[in-house]
């Protein structure tokens, strides 16, 4: 058994290559063995390894340096500097995406398993609902591990989907330090793309660039390894307490589906280091996802707290109590919660609050609050004893989501360092695609003819780059504007009108058709769409 960075040595020294002009410095985990039966070349090897375990091999200077992909964004490169792809052109970003029906249903990794005296084994990962049918295999010539194996296959499978998007862009002599393996984020049009480059050619002056889209988060799976030296020094913690949060983008930079998850552990438990979150579709074969390596601020509430009549206006009457599993509330001037600072998730509702007062043991009591944030001001009025209390910290880890499995029931489990994966108790998450709603439209009006035809119009709020910028709209975050709207007789919907502007004409004709009569008042709910989930989130008025 050897450390992946060792084998990576092993094999480069066998080259001619002086070990100074080599550098697997980055690389981490381990690797079980690699079988080498017949005369190849070791570009192939290292090539086969590098393919299954997604790690880079970049030639930087005179010197080769390899390090794993999953890395964060280095640089912002602003839609300004974006130069056009050819002379006299006006475009500057040419984006191609590879159809859905193309990608795998299902991924195979054939292996060697040691545990079964070397004998091939196959694992695999599969989309519970896509448009592709075909199943693609790679067969490994080394040596694996179940869990390794398996873990690969979910990350080939979900960077598959990842990297659907490809990018090519040319940049000015400024970026030409850029290399492959780079991560950057280009925004173009207000809207923001990860990038890993995967092709940088200096060309008069120019920088040729091409790349396709990433996330680290697809590669974080693969942290769970662990070397065999590291057992006999297990820490055994005690239970953590998963929470899955199905809610609207906590950083606005990761415009992609996700979820997060956040684990806290049992005040006091010093034995505590991570936990490992594992995922299941079925509640009994569950497969290691990410490391959650910090523990989350987080609790239950012990008061309900009461409506608001505003959202993101501070509500100086209402206050809450939250008794947390571990750690420590702390109070903010109003400019630095206003730039971020102690947003948490109560229930539903995004809120922040100011002042946090220590009132018991483990209990805070919070004041001075911003409710409804990040397009959550419906759920103001549901709040209830003993719901979630979750801040919004580094603590809390994206998790991507496929769109195949968008609606679909999953089962987490937060397992602590050296406990039991039995013993964990199962969250049941089913993700509605929270990070990707367009939030509900506001101002709702109507106004009446002459004819008996009623308009309706509303204003549409931005989940990203909404901050208040005078004599400019806010940008649209959604490929098109369109709307539905629906028309209420109690609770029914008696019609839907389907639009692509903030207006809408409801007829007299329609009215008679609906009600047998034009109507003076009316209950209507209005959405904004969303062309990858759907419709967001309603605006209820009676107008």
């Amino acid at each position: 058994m050897s450390d992946l960075r060792t084998l990576l040595d092993d094999l480069v020294s066998r080259s001619a290559l002086p070990a100074s002009s080599v550098s697997t410095a980055a690389l981490t985990g381990y690797f079980p063995g690699l079988t080498i039966s017949d005369r190849t070349r070791l570009r192939d090897v290292i090539e086969e390894v590098q393919g299954l375990l997604q790690f880079d091999s970049i030639t930087s200077g005179n010197a080769l340096r390899f390090s794993h992909r999953g890395r964060a964004s280095m640089l912002a490169i602003p839609e300004a500097d974006l130069m056009p792809l050819k002379p006299g052109s006006g475009d500057t970003l040419l984006l191609t995406r590879l159809a859905a029906d193309a990608l795998p249903e299902q991924l195979d990794v054939v292996y060697a398993d040691a545990a079964r005296d070397y004998q091939p084994v196959t694992q695999r990962a599969q989309r519970q609902i896509t448009e592709g049918q075909n199943t693609d295999t790679v067969r490994f010539g080394g040596v694996l591990n179940a869990s390794q194996a398996r873990r690969a296959a979910q990350i080939l499978l979900d960077t598959a989907l990842q990297e659907r998007t490809r990018y090519q862009f040319t940049l000015p002599a400024k970026y030409l330090a850029l290399e492959p393996g780079d991560v950057v984020t280009l925004t173009v049009k207000n809207q923001a793309h990860v990038v890993r480059l995967t092709r940088c050619v200096a060309e008069r002056g120019t920088l040729q660039v091409e790349g396709v889209s990433t996330d680290a988060a697809t590669y974080q799976q693969s942290q769970l390894t662990t070397s065999a030296g590291n057992i006999a020094a297990l820490v055994i913690a005690g239970g953590s307490t998963l929470y899955a949060l199905d809610i609207p983008l906590v950083d606005e930079s990761d415009d992609t589906l996700c979820w997060y998850a956040a684990a806290s552990k049992k005040r006091g438990d010093t034995r505590w280091q991570y936990a490992a979150l594992y995922e299941s579709f079925d509640d009994v074969a569950y497969e290691p996802r990410t490391l959650l390596n910090a523990e989350a601020i987080a609790g239950k509430a012990s008061t309900a707290l009461a409506a608001a009549l505003y959202p993101a206006t501070w509500d100086t009457k209402n206050t809450v109590d939250v008794t947390l599993d571990d750690g420590a509330l702390q109070s903010f001037s109003d400019d630095l919660v206003l730039n971020g600072a102690n947003t948490a998730v109560l229930g539903s509702e995004i809120l922040q609050f100011a002042t946090a007062t220590l009132v018991g043991t483990n209990r805070y009591r919070l004041s001075r609050l911003l409710r409804g944030r990040r397009g959550t001001e419906w759920a103001m009025g549901t709040h209830a004893v003993n719901e979630r209390f979750v801040l919004l910290g580094g603590e809390v880890v994206r998790q991507p989501l496929a769109f195949s499995n968008l609606g679909v029931l999953r089962y987490e489990k937060a397992v602590s360092n050296g406990a039991l994966l039995d013993d964990a108790a199962a969250v049941s998450l089913t993700p509605s695609g929270a990070s990707l709603k367009p939030f509900a439209p506001v101002h709702l009006r109507a106004a009446r003819n002459g004819s008996g035809d009623i308009t309706l119009s509303w204003i549409r709020r931005a989940r990203l780059a909404a901050g208040w910028q005078d004599n400019s709209d806010t940008a649209l975050d959604e490929s098109l504007e369109q709307y539905e709207v629906e028309i209420l007789n109690g609770a029914s919907v008696v019609r839907t009108l389907g639009v692509m502007t903030p207006t809408a004409i409801y007829t007299a004709a329609q009215q008679i058709a609906d009600f047998s009569a034009v109507q003076t008042s009316l209950s209507v709910r209005v959405y904004q769409l969303s062309s990858r989930v759907g419709r967001g989130t309603a605006a209820a008025a009676v107008l």
